[in-house]
């Protein structure tokens, strides 16, 4: 079973296209690696960020306003 770790600058979306950094996801998600709907908490990914930008979306966390690097 692959443990689950919370990167802080990285960005996640949640339940309801919620998106929030691993500062801002909160005691249950950072935890379980799930939301308290349940929801599997996602990662965004550098190709991720790009295909958001695509699209006209710019991931950013709710909380804090910070945004992805398509760096890392």
């Amino acid at each position: 079973m692959k443990s689950w770790s919370v990167d802080s600058k990285a960005l996640y979306l949640c339940d309801n296209g919620a998106c929030y950094c691993g500062r801002h996801l909160g005691a249950t998600a950072t935890f379980s690696g799930h939301d308290i709907s349940g929801q599997a908490v996602e990662r965004v990914t550098p190709a991720g960020v790009r295909a958001c930008r695509d699209s006209g979306w710019e991931p950013r966390c709710e909380a804090c306003g910070a945004t992805a690097s398509v760096l890392h």
